[in-house]
């Protein structure tokens, strides 16, 4: 029996076994996010705001809530002239002033970094807008007259990226950072339905490529690598996901930076490098040069190891974005189940919060 077989606790076609190792639903959450799109486009849009044109962008969130602000940075990164930067911590870039736009993103409202950041970017006389499902920072918001896009709650905030996602697209519509955005969205949709029609739990593992490669990477450390700034950030997204639904280390990297000292690491297959699958998350968006760099790079690897590709679908980088995330979203969720783990709890994080918070 083969490593990865060995860890094959469900099976995946099994649909009442599936169900029941995720009784929170979070693959019903998967199946929806085409949906929630939808919703968080309209959301964003009908949303009233008033914004002057921005010197400086930042976008502040943690985690989940994080993940839409730096696929948007990676998609607006050769479109916008206006800086724009992502921030994952208490305190805000010195730069942070009048001039400056600050995007506070907490899908629950109660990220305490989050807050502090919103707080600070408040005194410093920033343009300030909220997008969250309620708590604390819109208390907050409402307190110190600060906009807010007010997204649906209920859900954890992985869970949640297309409402948080759009929210802040609009956002960069409406402040100028980027032309109207309704062909790409709906072309992106588009290429969301189609691709859960190949993806979703119904479908047998002998026509679903996400089980198939769910299936491989049981018991593997996987390595993902994007290889345009966008799908960089997909692979932060998978390996994230890999975390907190399959409760499963994993890494990620990007080219052409892995060229320059991760490369050699793959040759250690005496060590934590045996175990390790790469998967090269790809786009035919990629210029030349990065294609000829990116299977250079497949070469050297997979003569040490099999390497994945994930290919992005429909013809902009929006749609090419969000399939790849949307094909991570649900590959892990088939490894959690194959790990016969549920992949909506978290039980470490909650239990980190509650150490932080003094209580048991």
């Amino acid at each position: 029996m083969s490593e990865s077989s060995s860890y094959a606790l469900i099976d995946l076609d099994d649909l009442a076994a599936c169900a029941r190792v995720d009784p929170g639903g979070m693959m019903r959450l998967v199946v929806d996010f085409p949906r929630q799109c939808r919703e968080g486009w309209t959301i964003g849009r009908q949303t009233s705001l008033e914004l002057r044109a921005p010197r400086s962008v930042v976008i502040t969130g943690m985690g989940g809530s994080a993940v839409g602000g730096a696929l948007l940075a990676g998609l607006l990164e050769d479109r916008t002239s206006v800086g724009l930067a992502i921030n994952r911590d208490y305190t805000l870039p010195e730069f942070v002033g009048k001039d400056t736009l600050v995007v506070a993103a907490s899908y629950s409202g109660e990220t305490e970094e989050t807050l502090s950041a919103f707080r600070l970017a408040a005194e410093r006389g920033a343009q300030v807008v909220c997008v969250t499902s309620g708590g604390a920072l819109a208390q907050s918001a409402a307190q110190l007259d600060a906009q807010v896009i007010a997204i649906p709650g209920g859900q954890p905030p992985r869970a949640s990226l297309a409402y948080l996602f759009f929210s802040l697209l609009a956002v960069a519509e409406r402040a100028g950072l980027v032309p109207n955005q309704d062909r790409d969205f709906a072309s992106a949709v588009q290429t969301l339905e189609a691709l859960r029609e190949r993806l979703r739990p119904d479908v047998p593992s002998a026509n679903n490529p996400a089980k198939q490669l769910a299936s491989r990477l049981a018991g593997r450390l996987p390595f993902f690598y994007g290889t345009t700034p966008w799908l960089a950030v997909a692979a932060y997204r998978w390996r994230t996901q890999c975390h907190e639904n399959a409760k499963v280390l994993a890494a990620s990297n990007a080219l052409p930076e892995m060229d320059h000292n991760e490369i050699c690491g793959w040759a250690d297959q005496e060590g934590p490098a045996s175990r390790a699958t790469p998967v090269f998350l790809r786009s035919h968006l990629e210029s030349e040069r990065m294609r000829e760099r990116v299977q250079a790079t497949i070469d050297i690897v997979s003569a040490h190891t099999h390497a994945e590709q994930i290919w992005g679908e429909g013809e902009s980088p929006l749609a090419q974005a969000l399939s790849v995330v949307y094909f991570g979203d649900f590959a892990t969720v088939y490894l959690a189940f194959l790990l016969g783990r549920d992949p909506m709890e978290i039980k470490a994080i909650d239990s980190l919060k509650r150490m932080l918070s003094g209580k048991k």
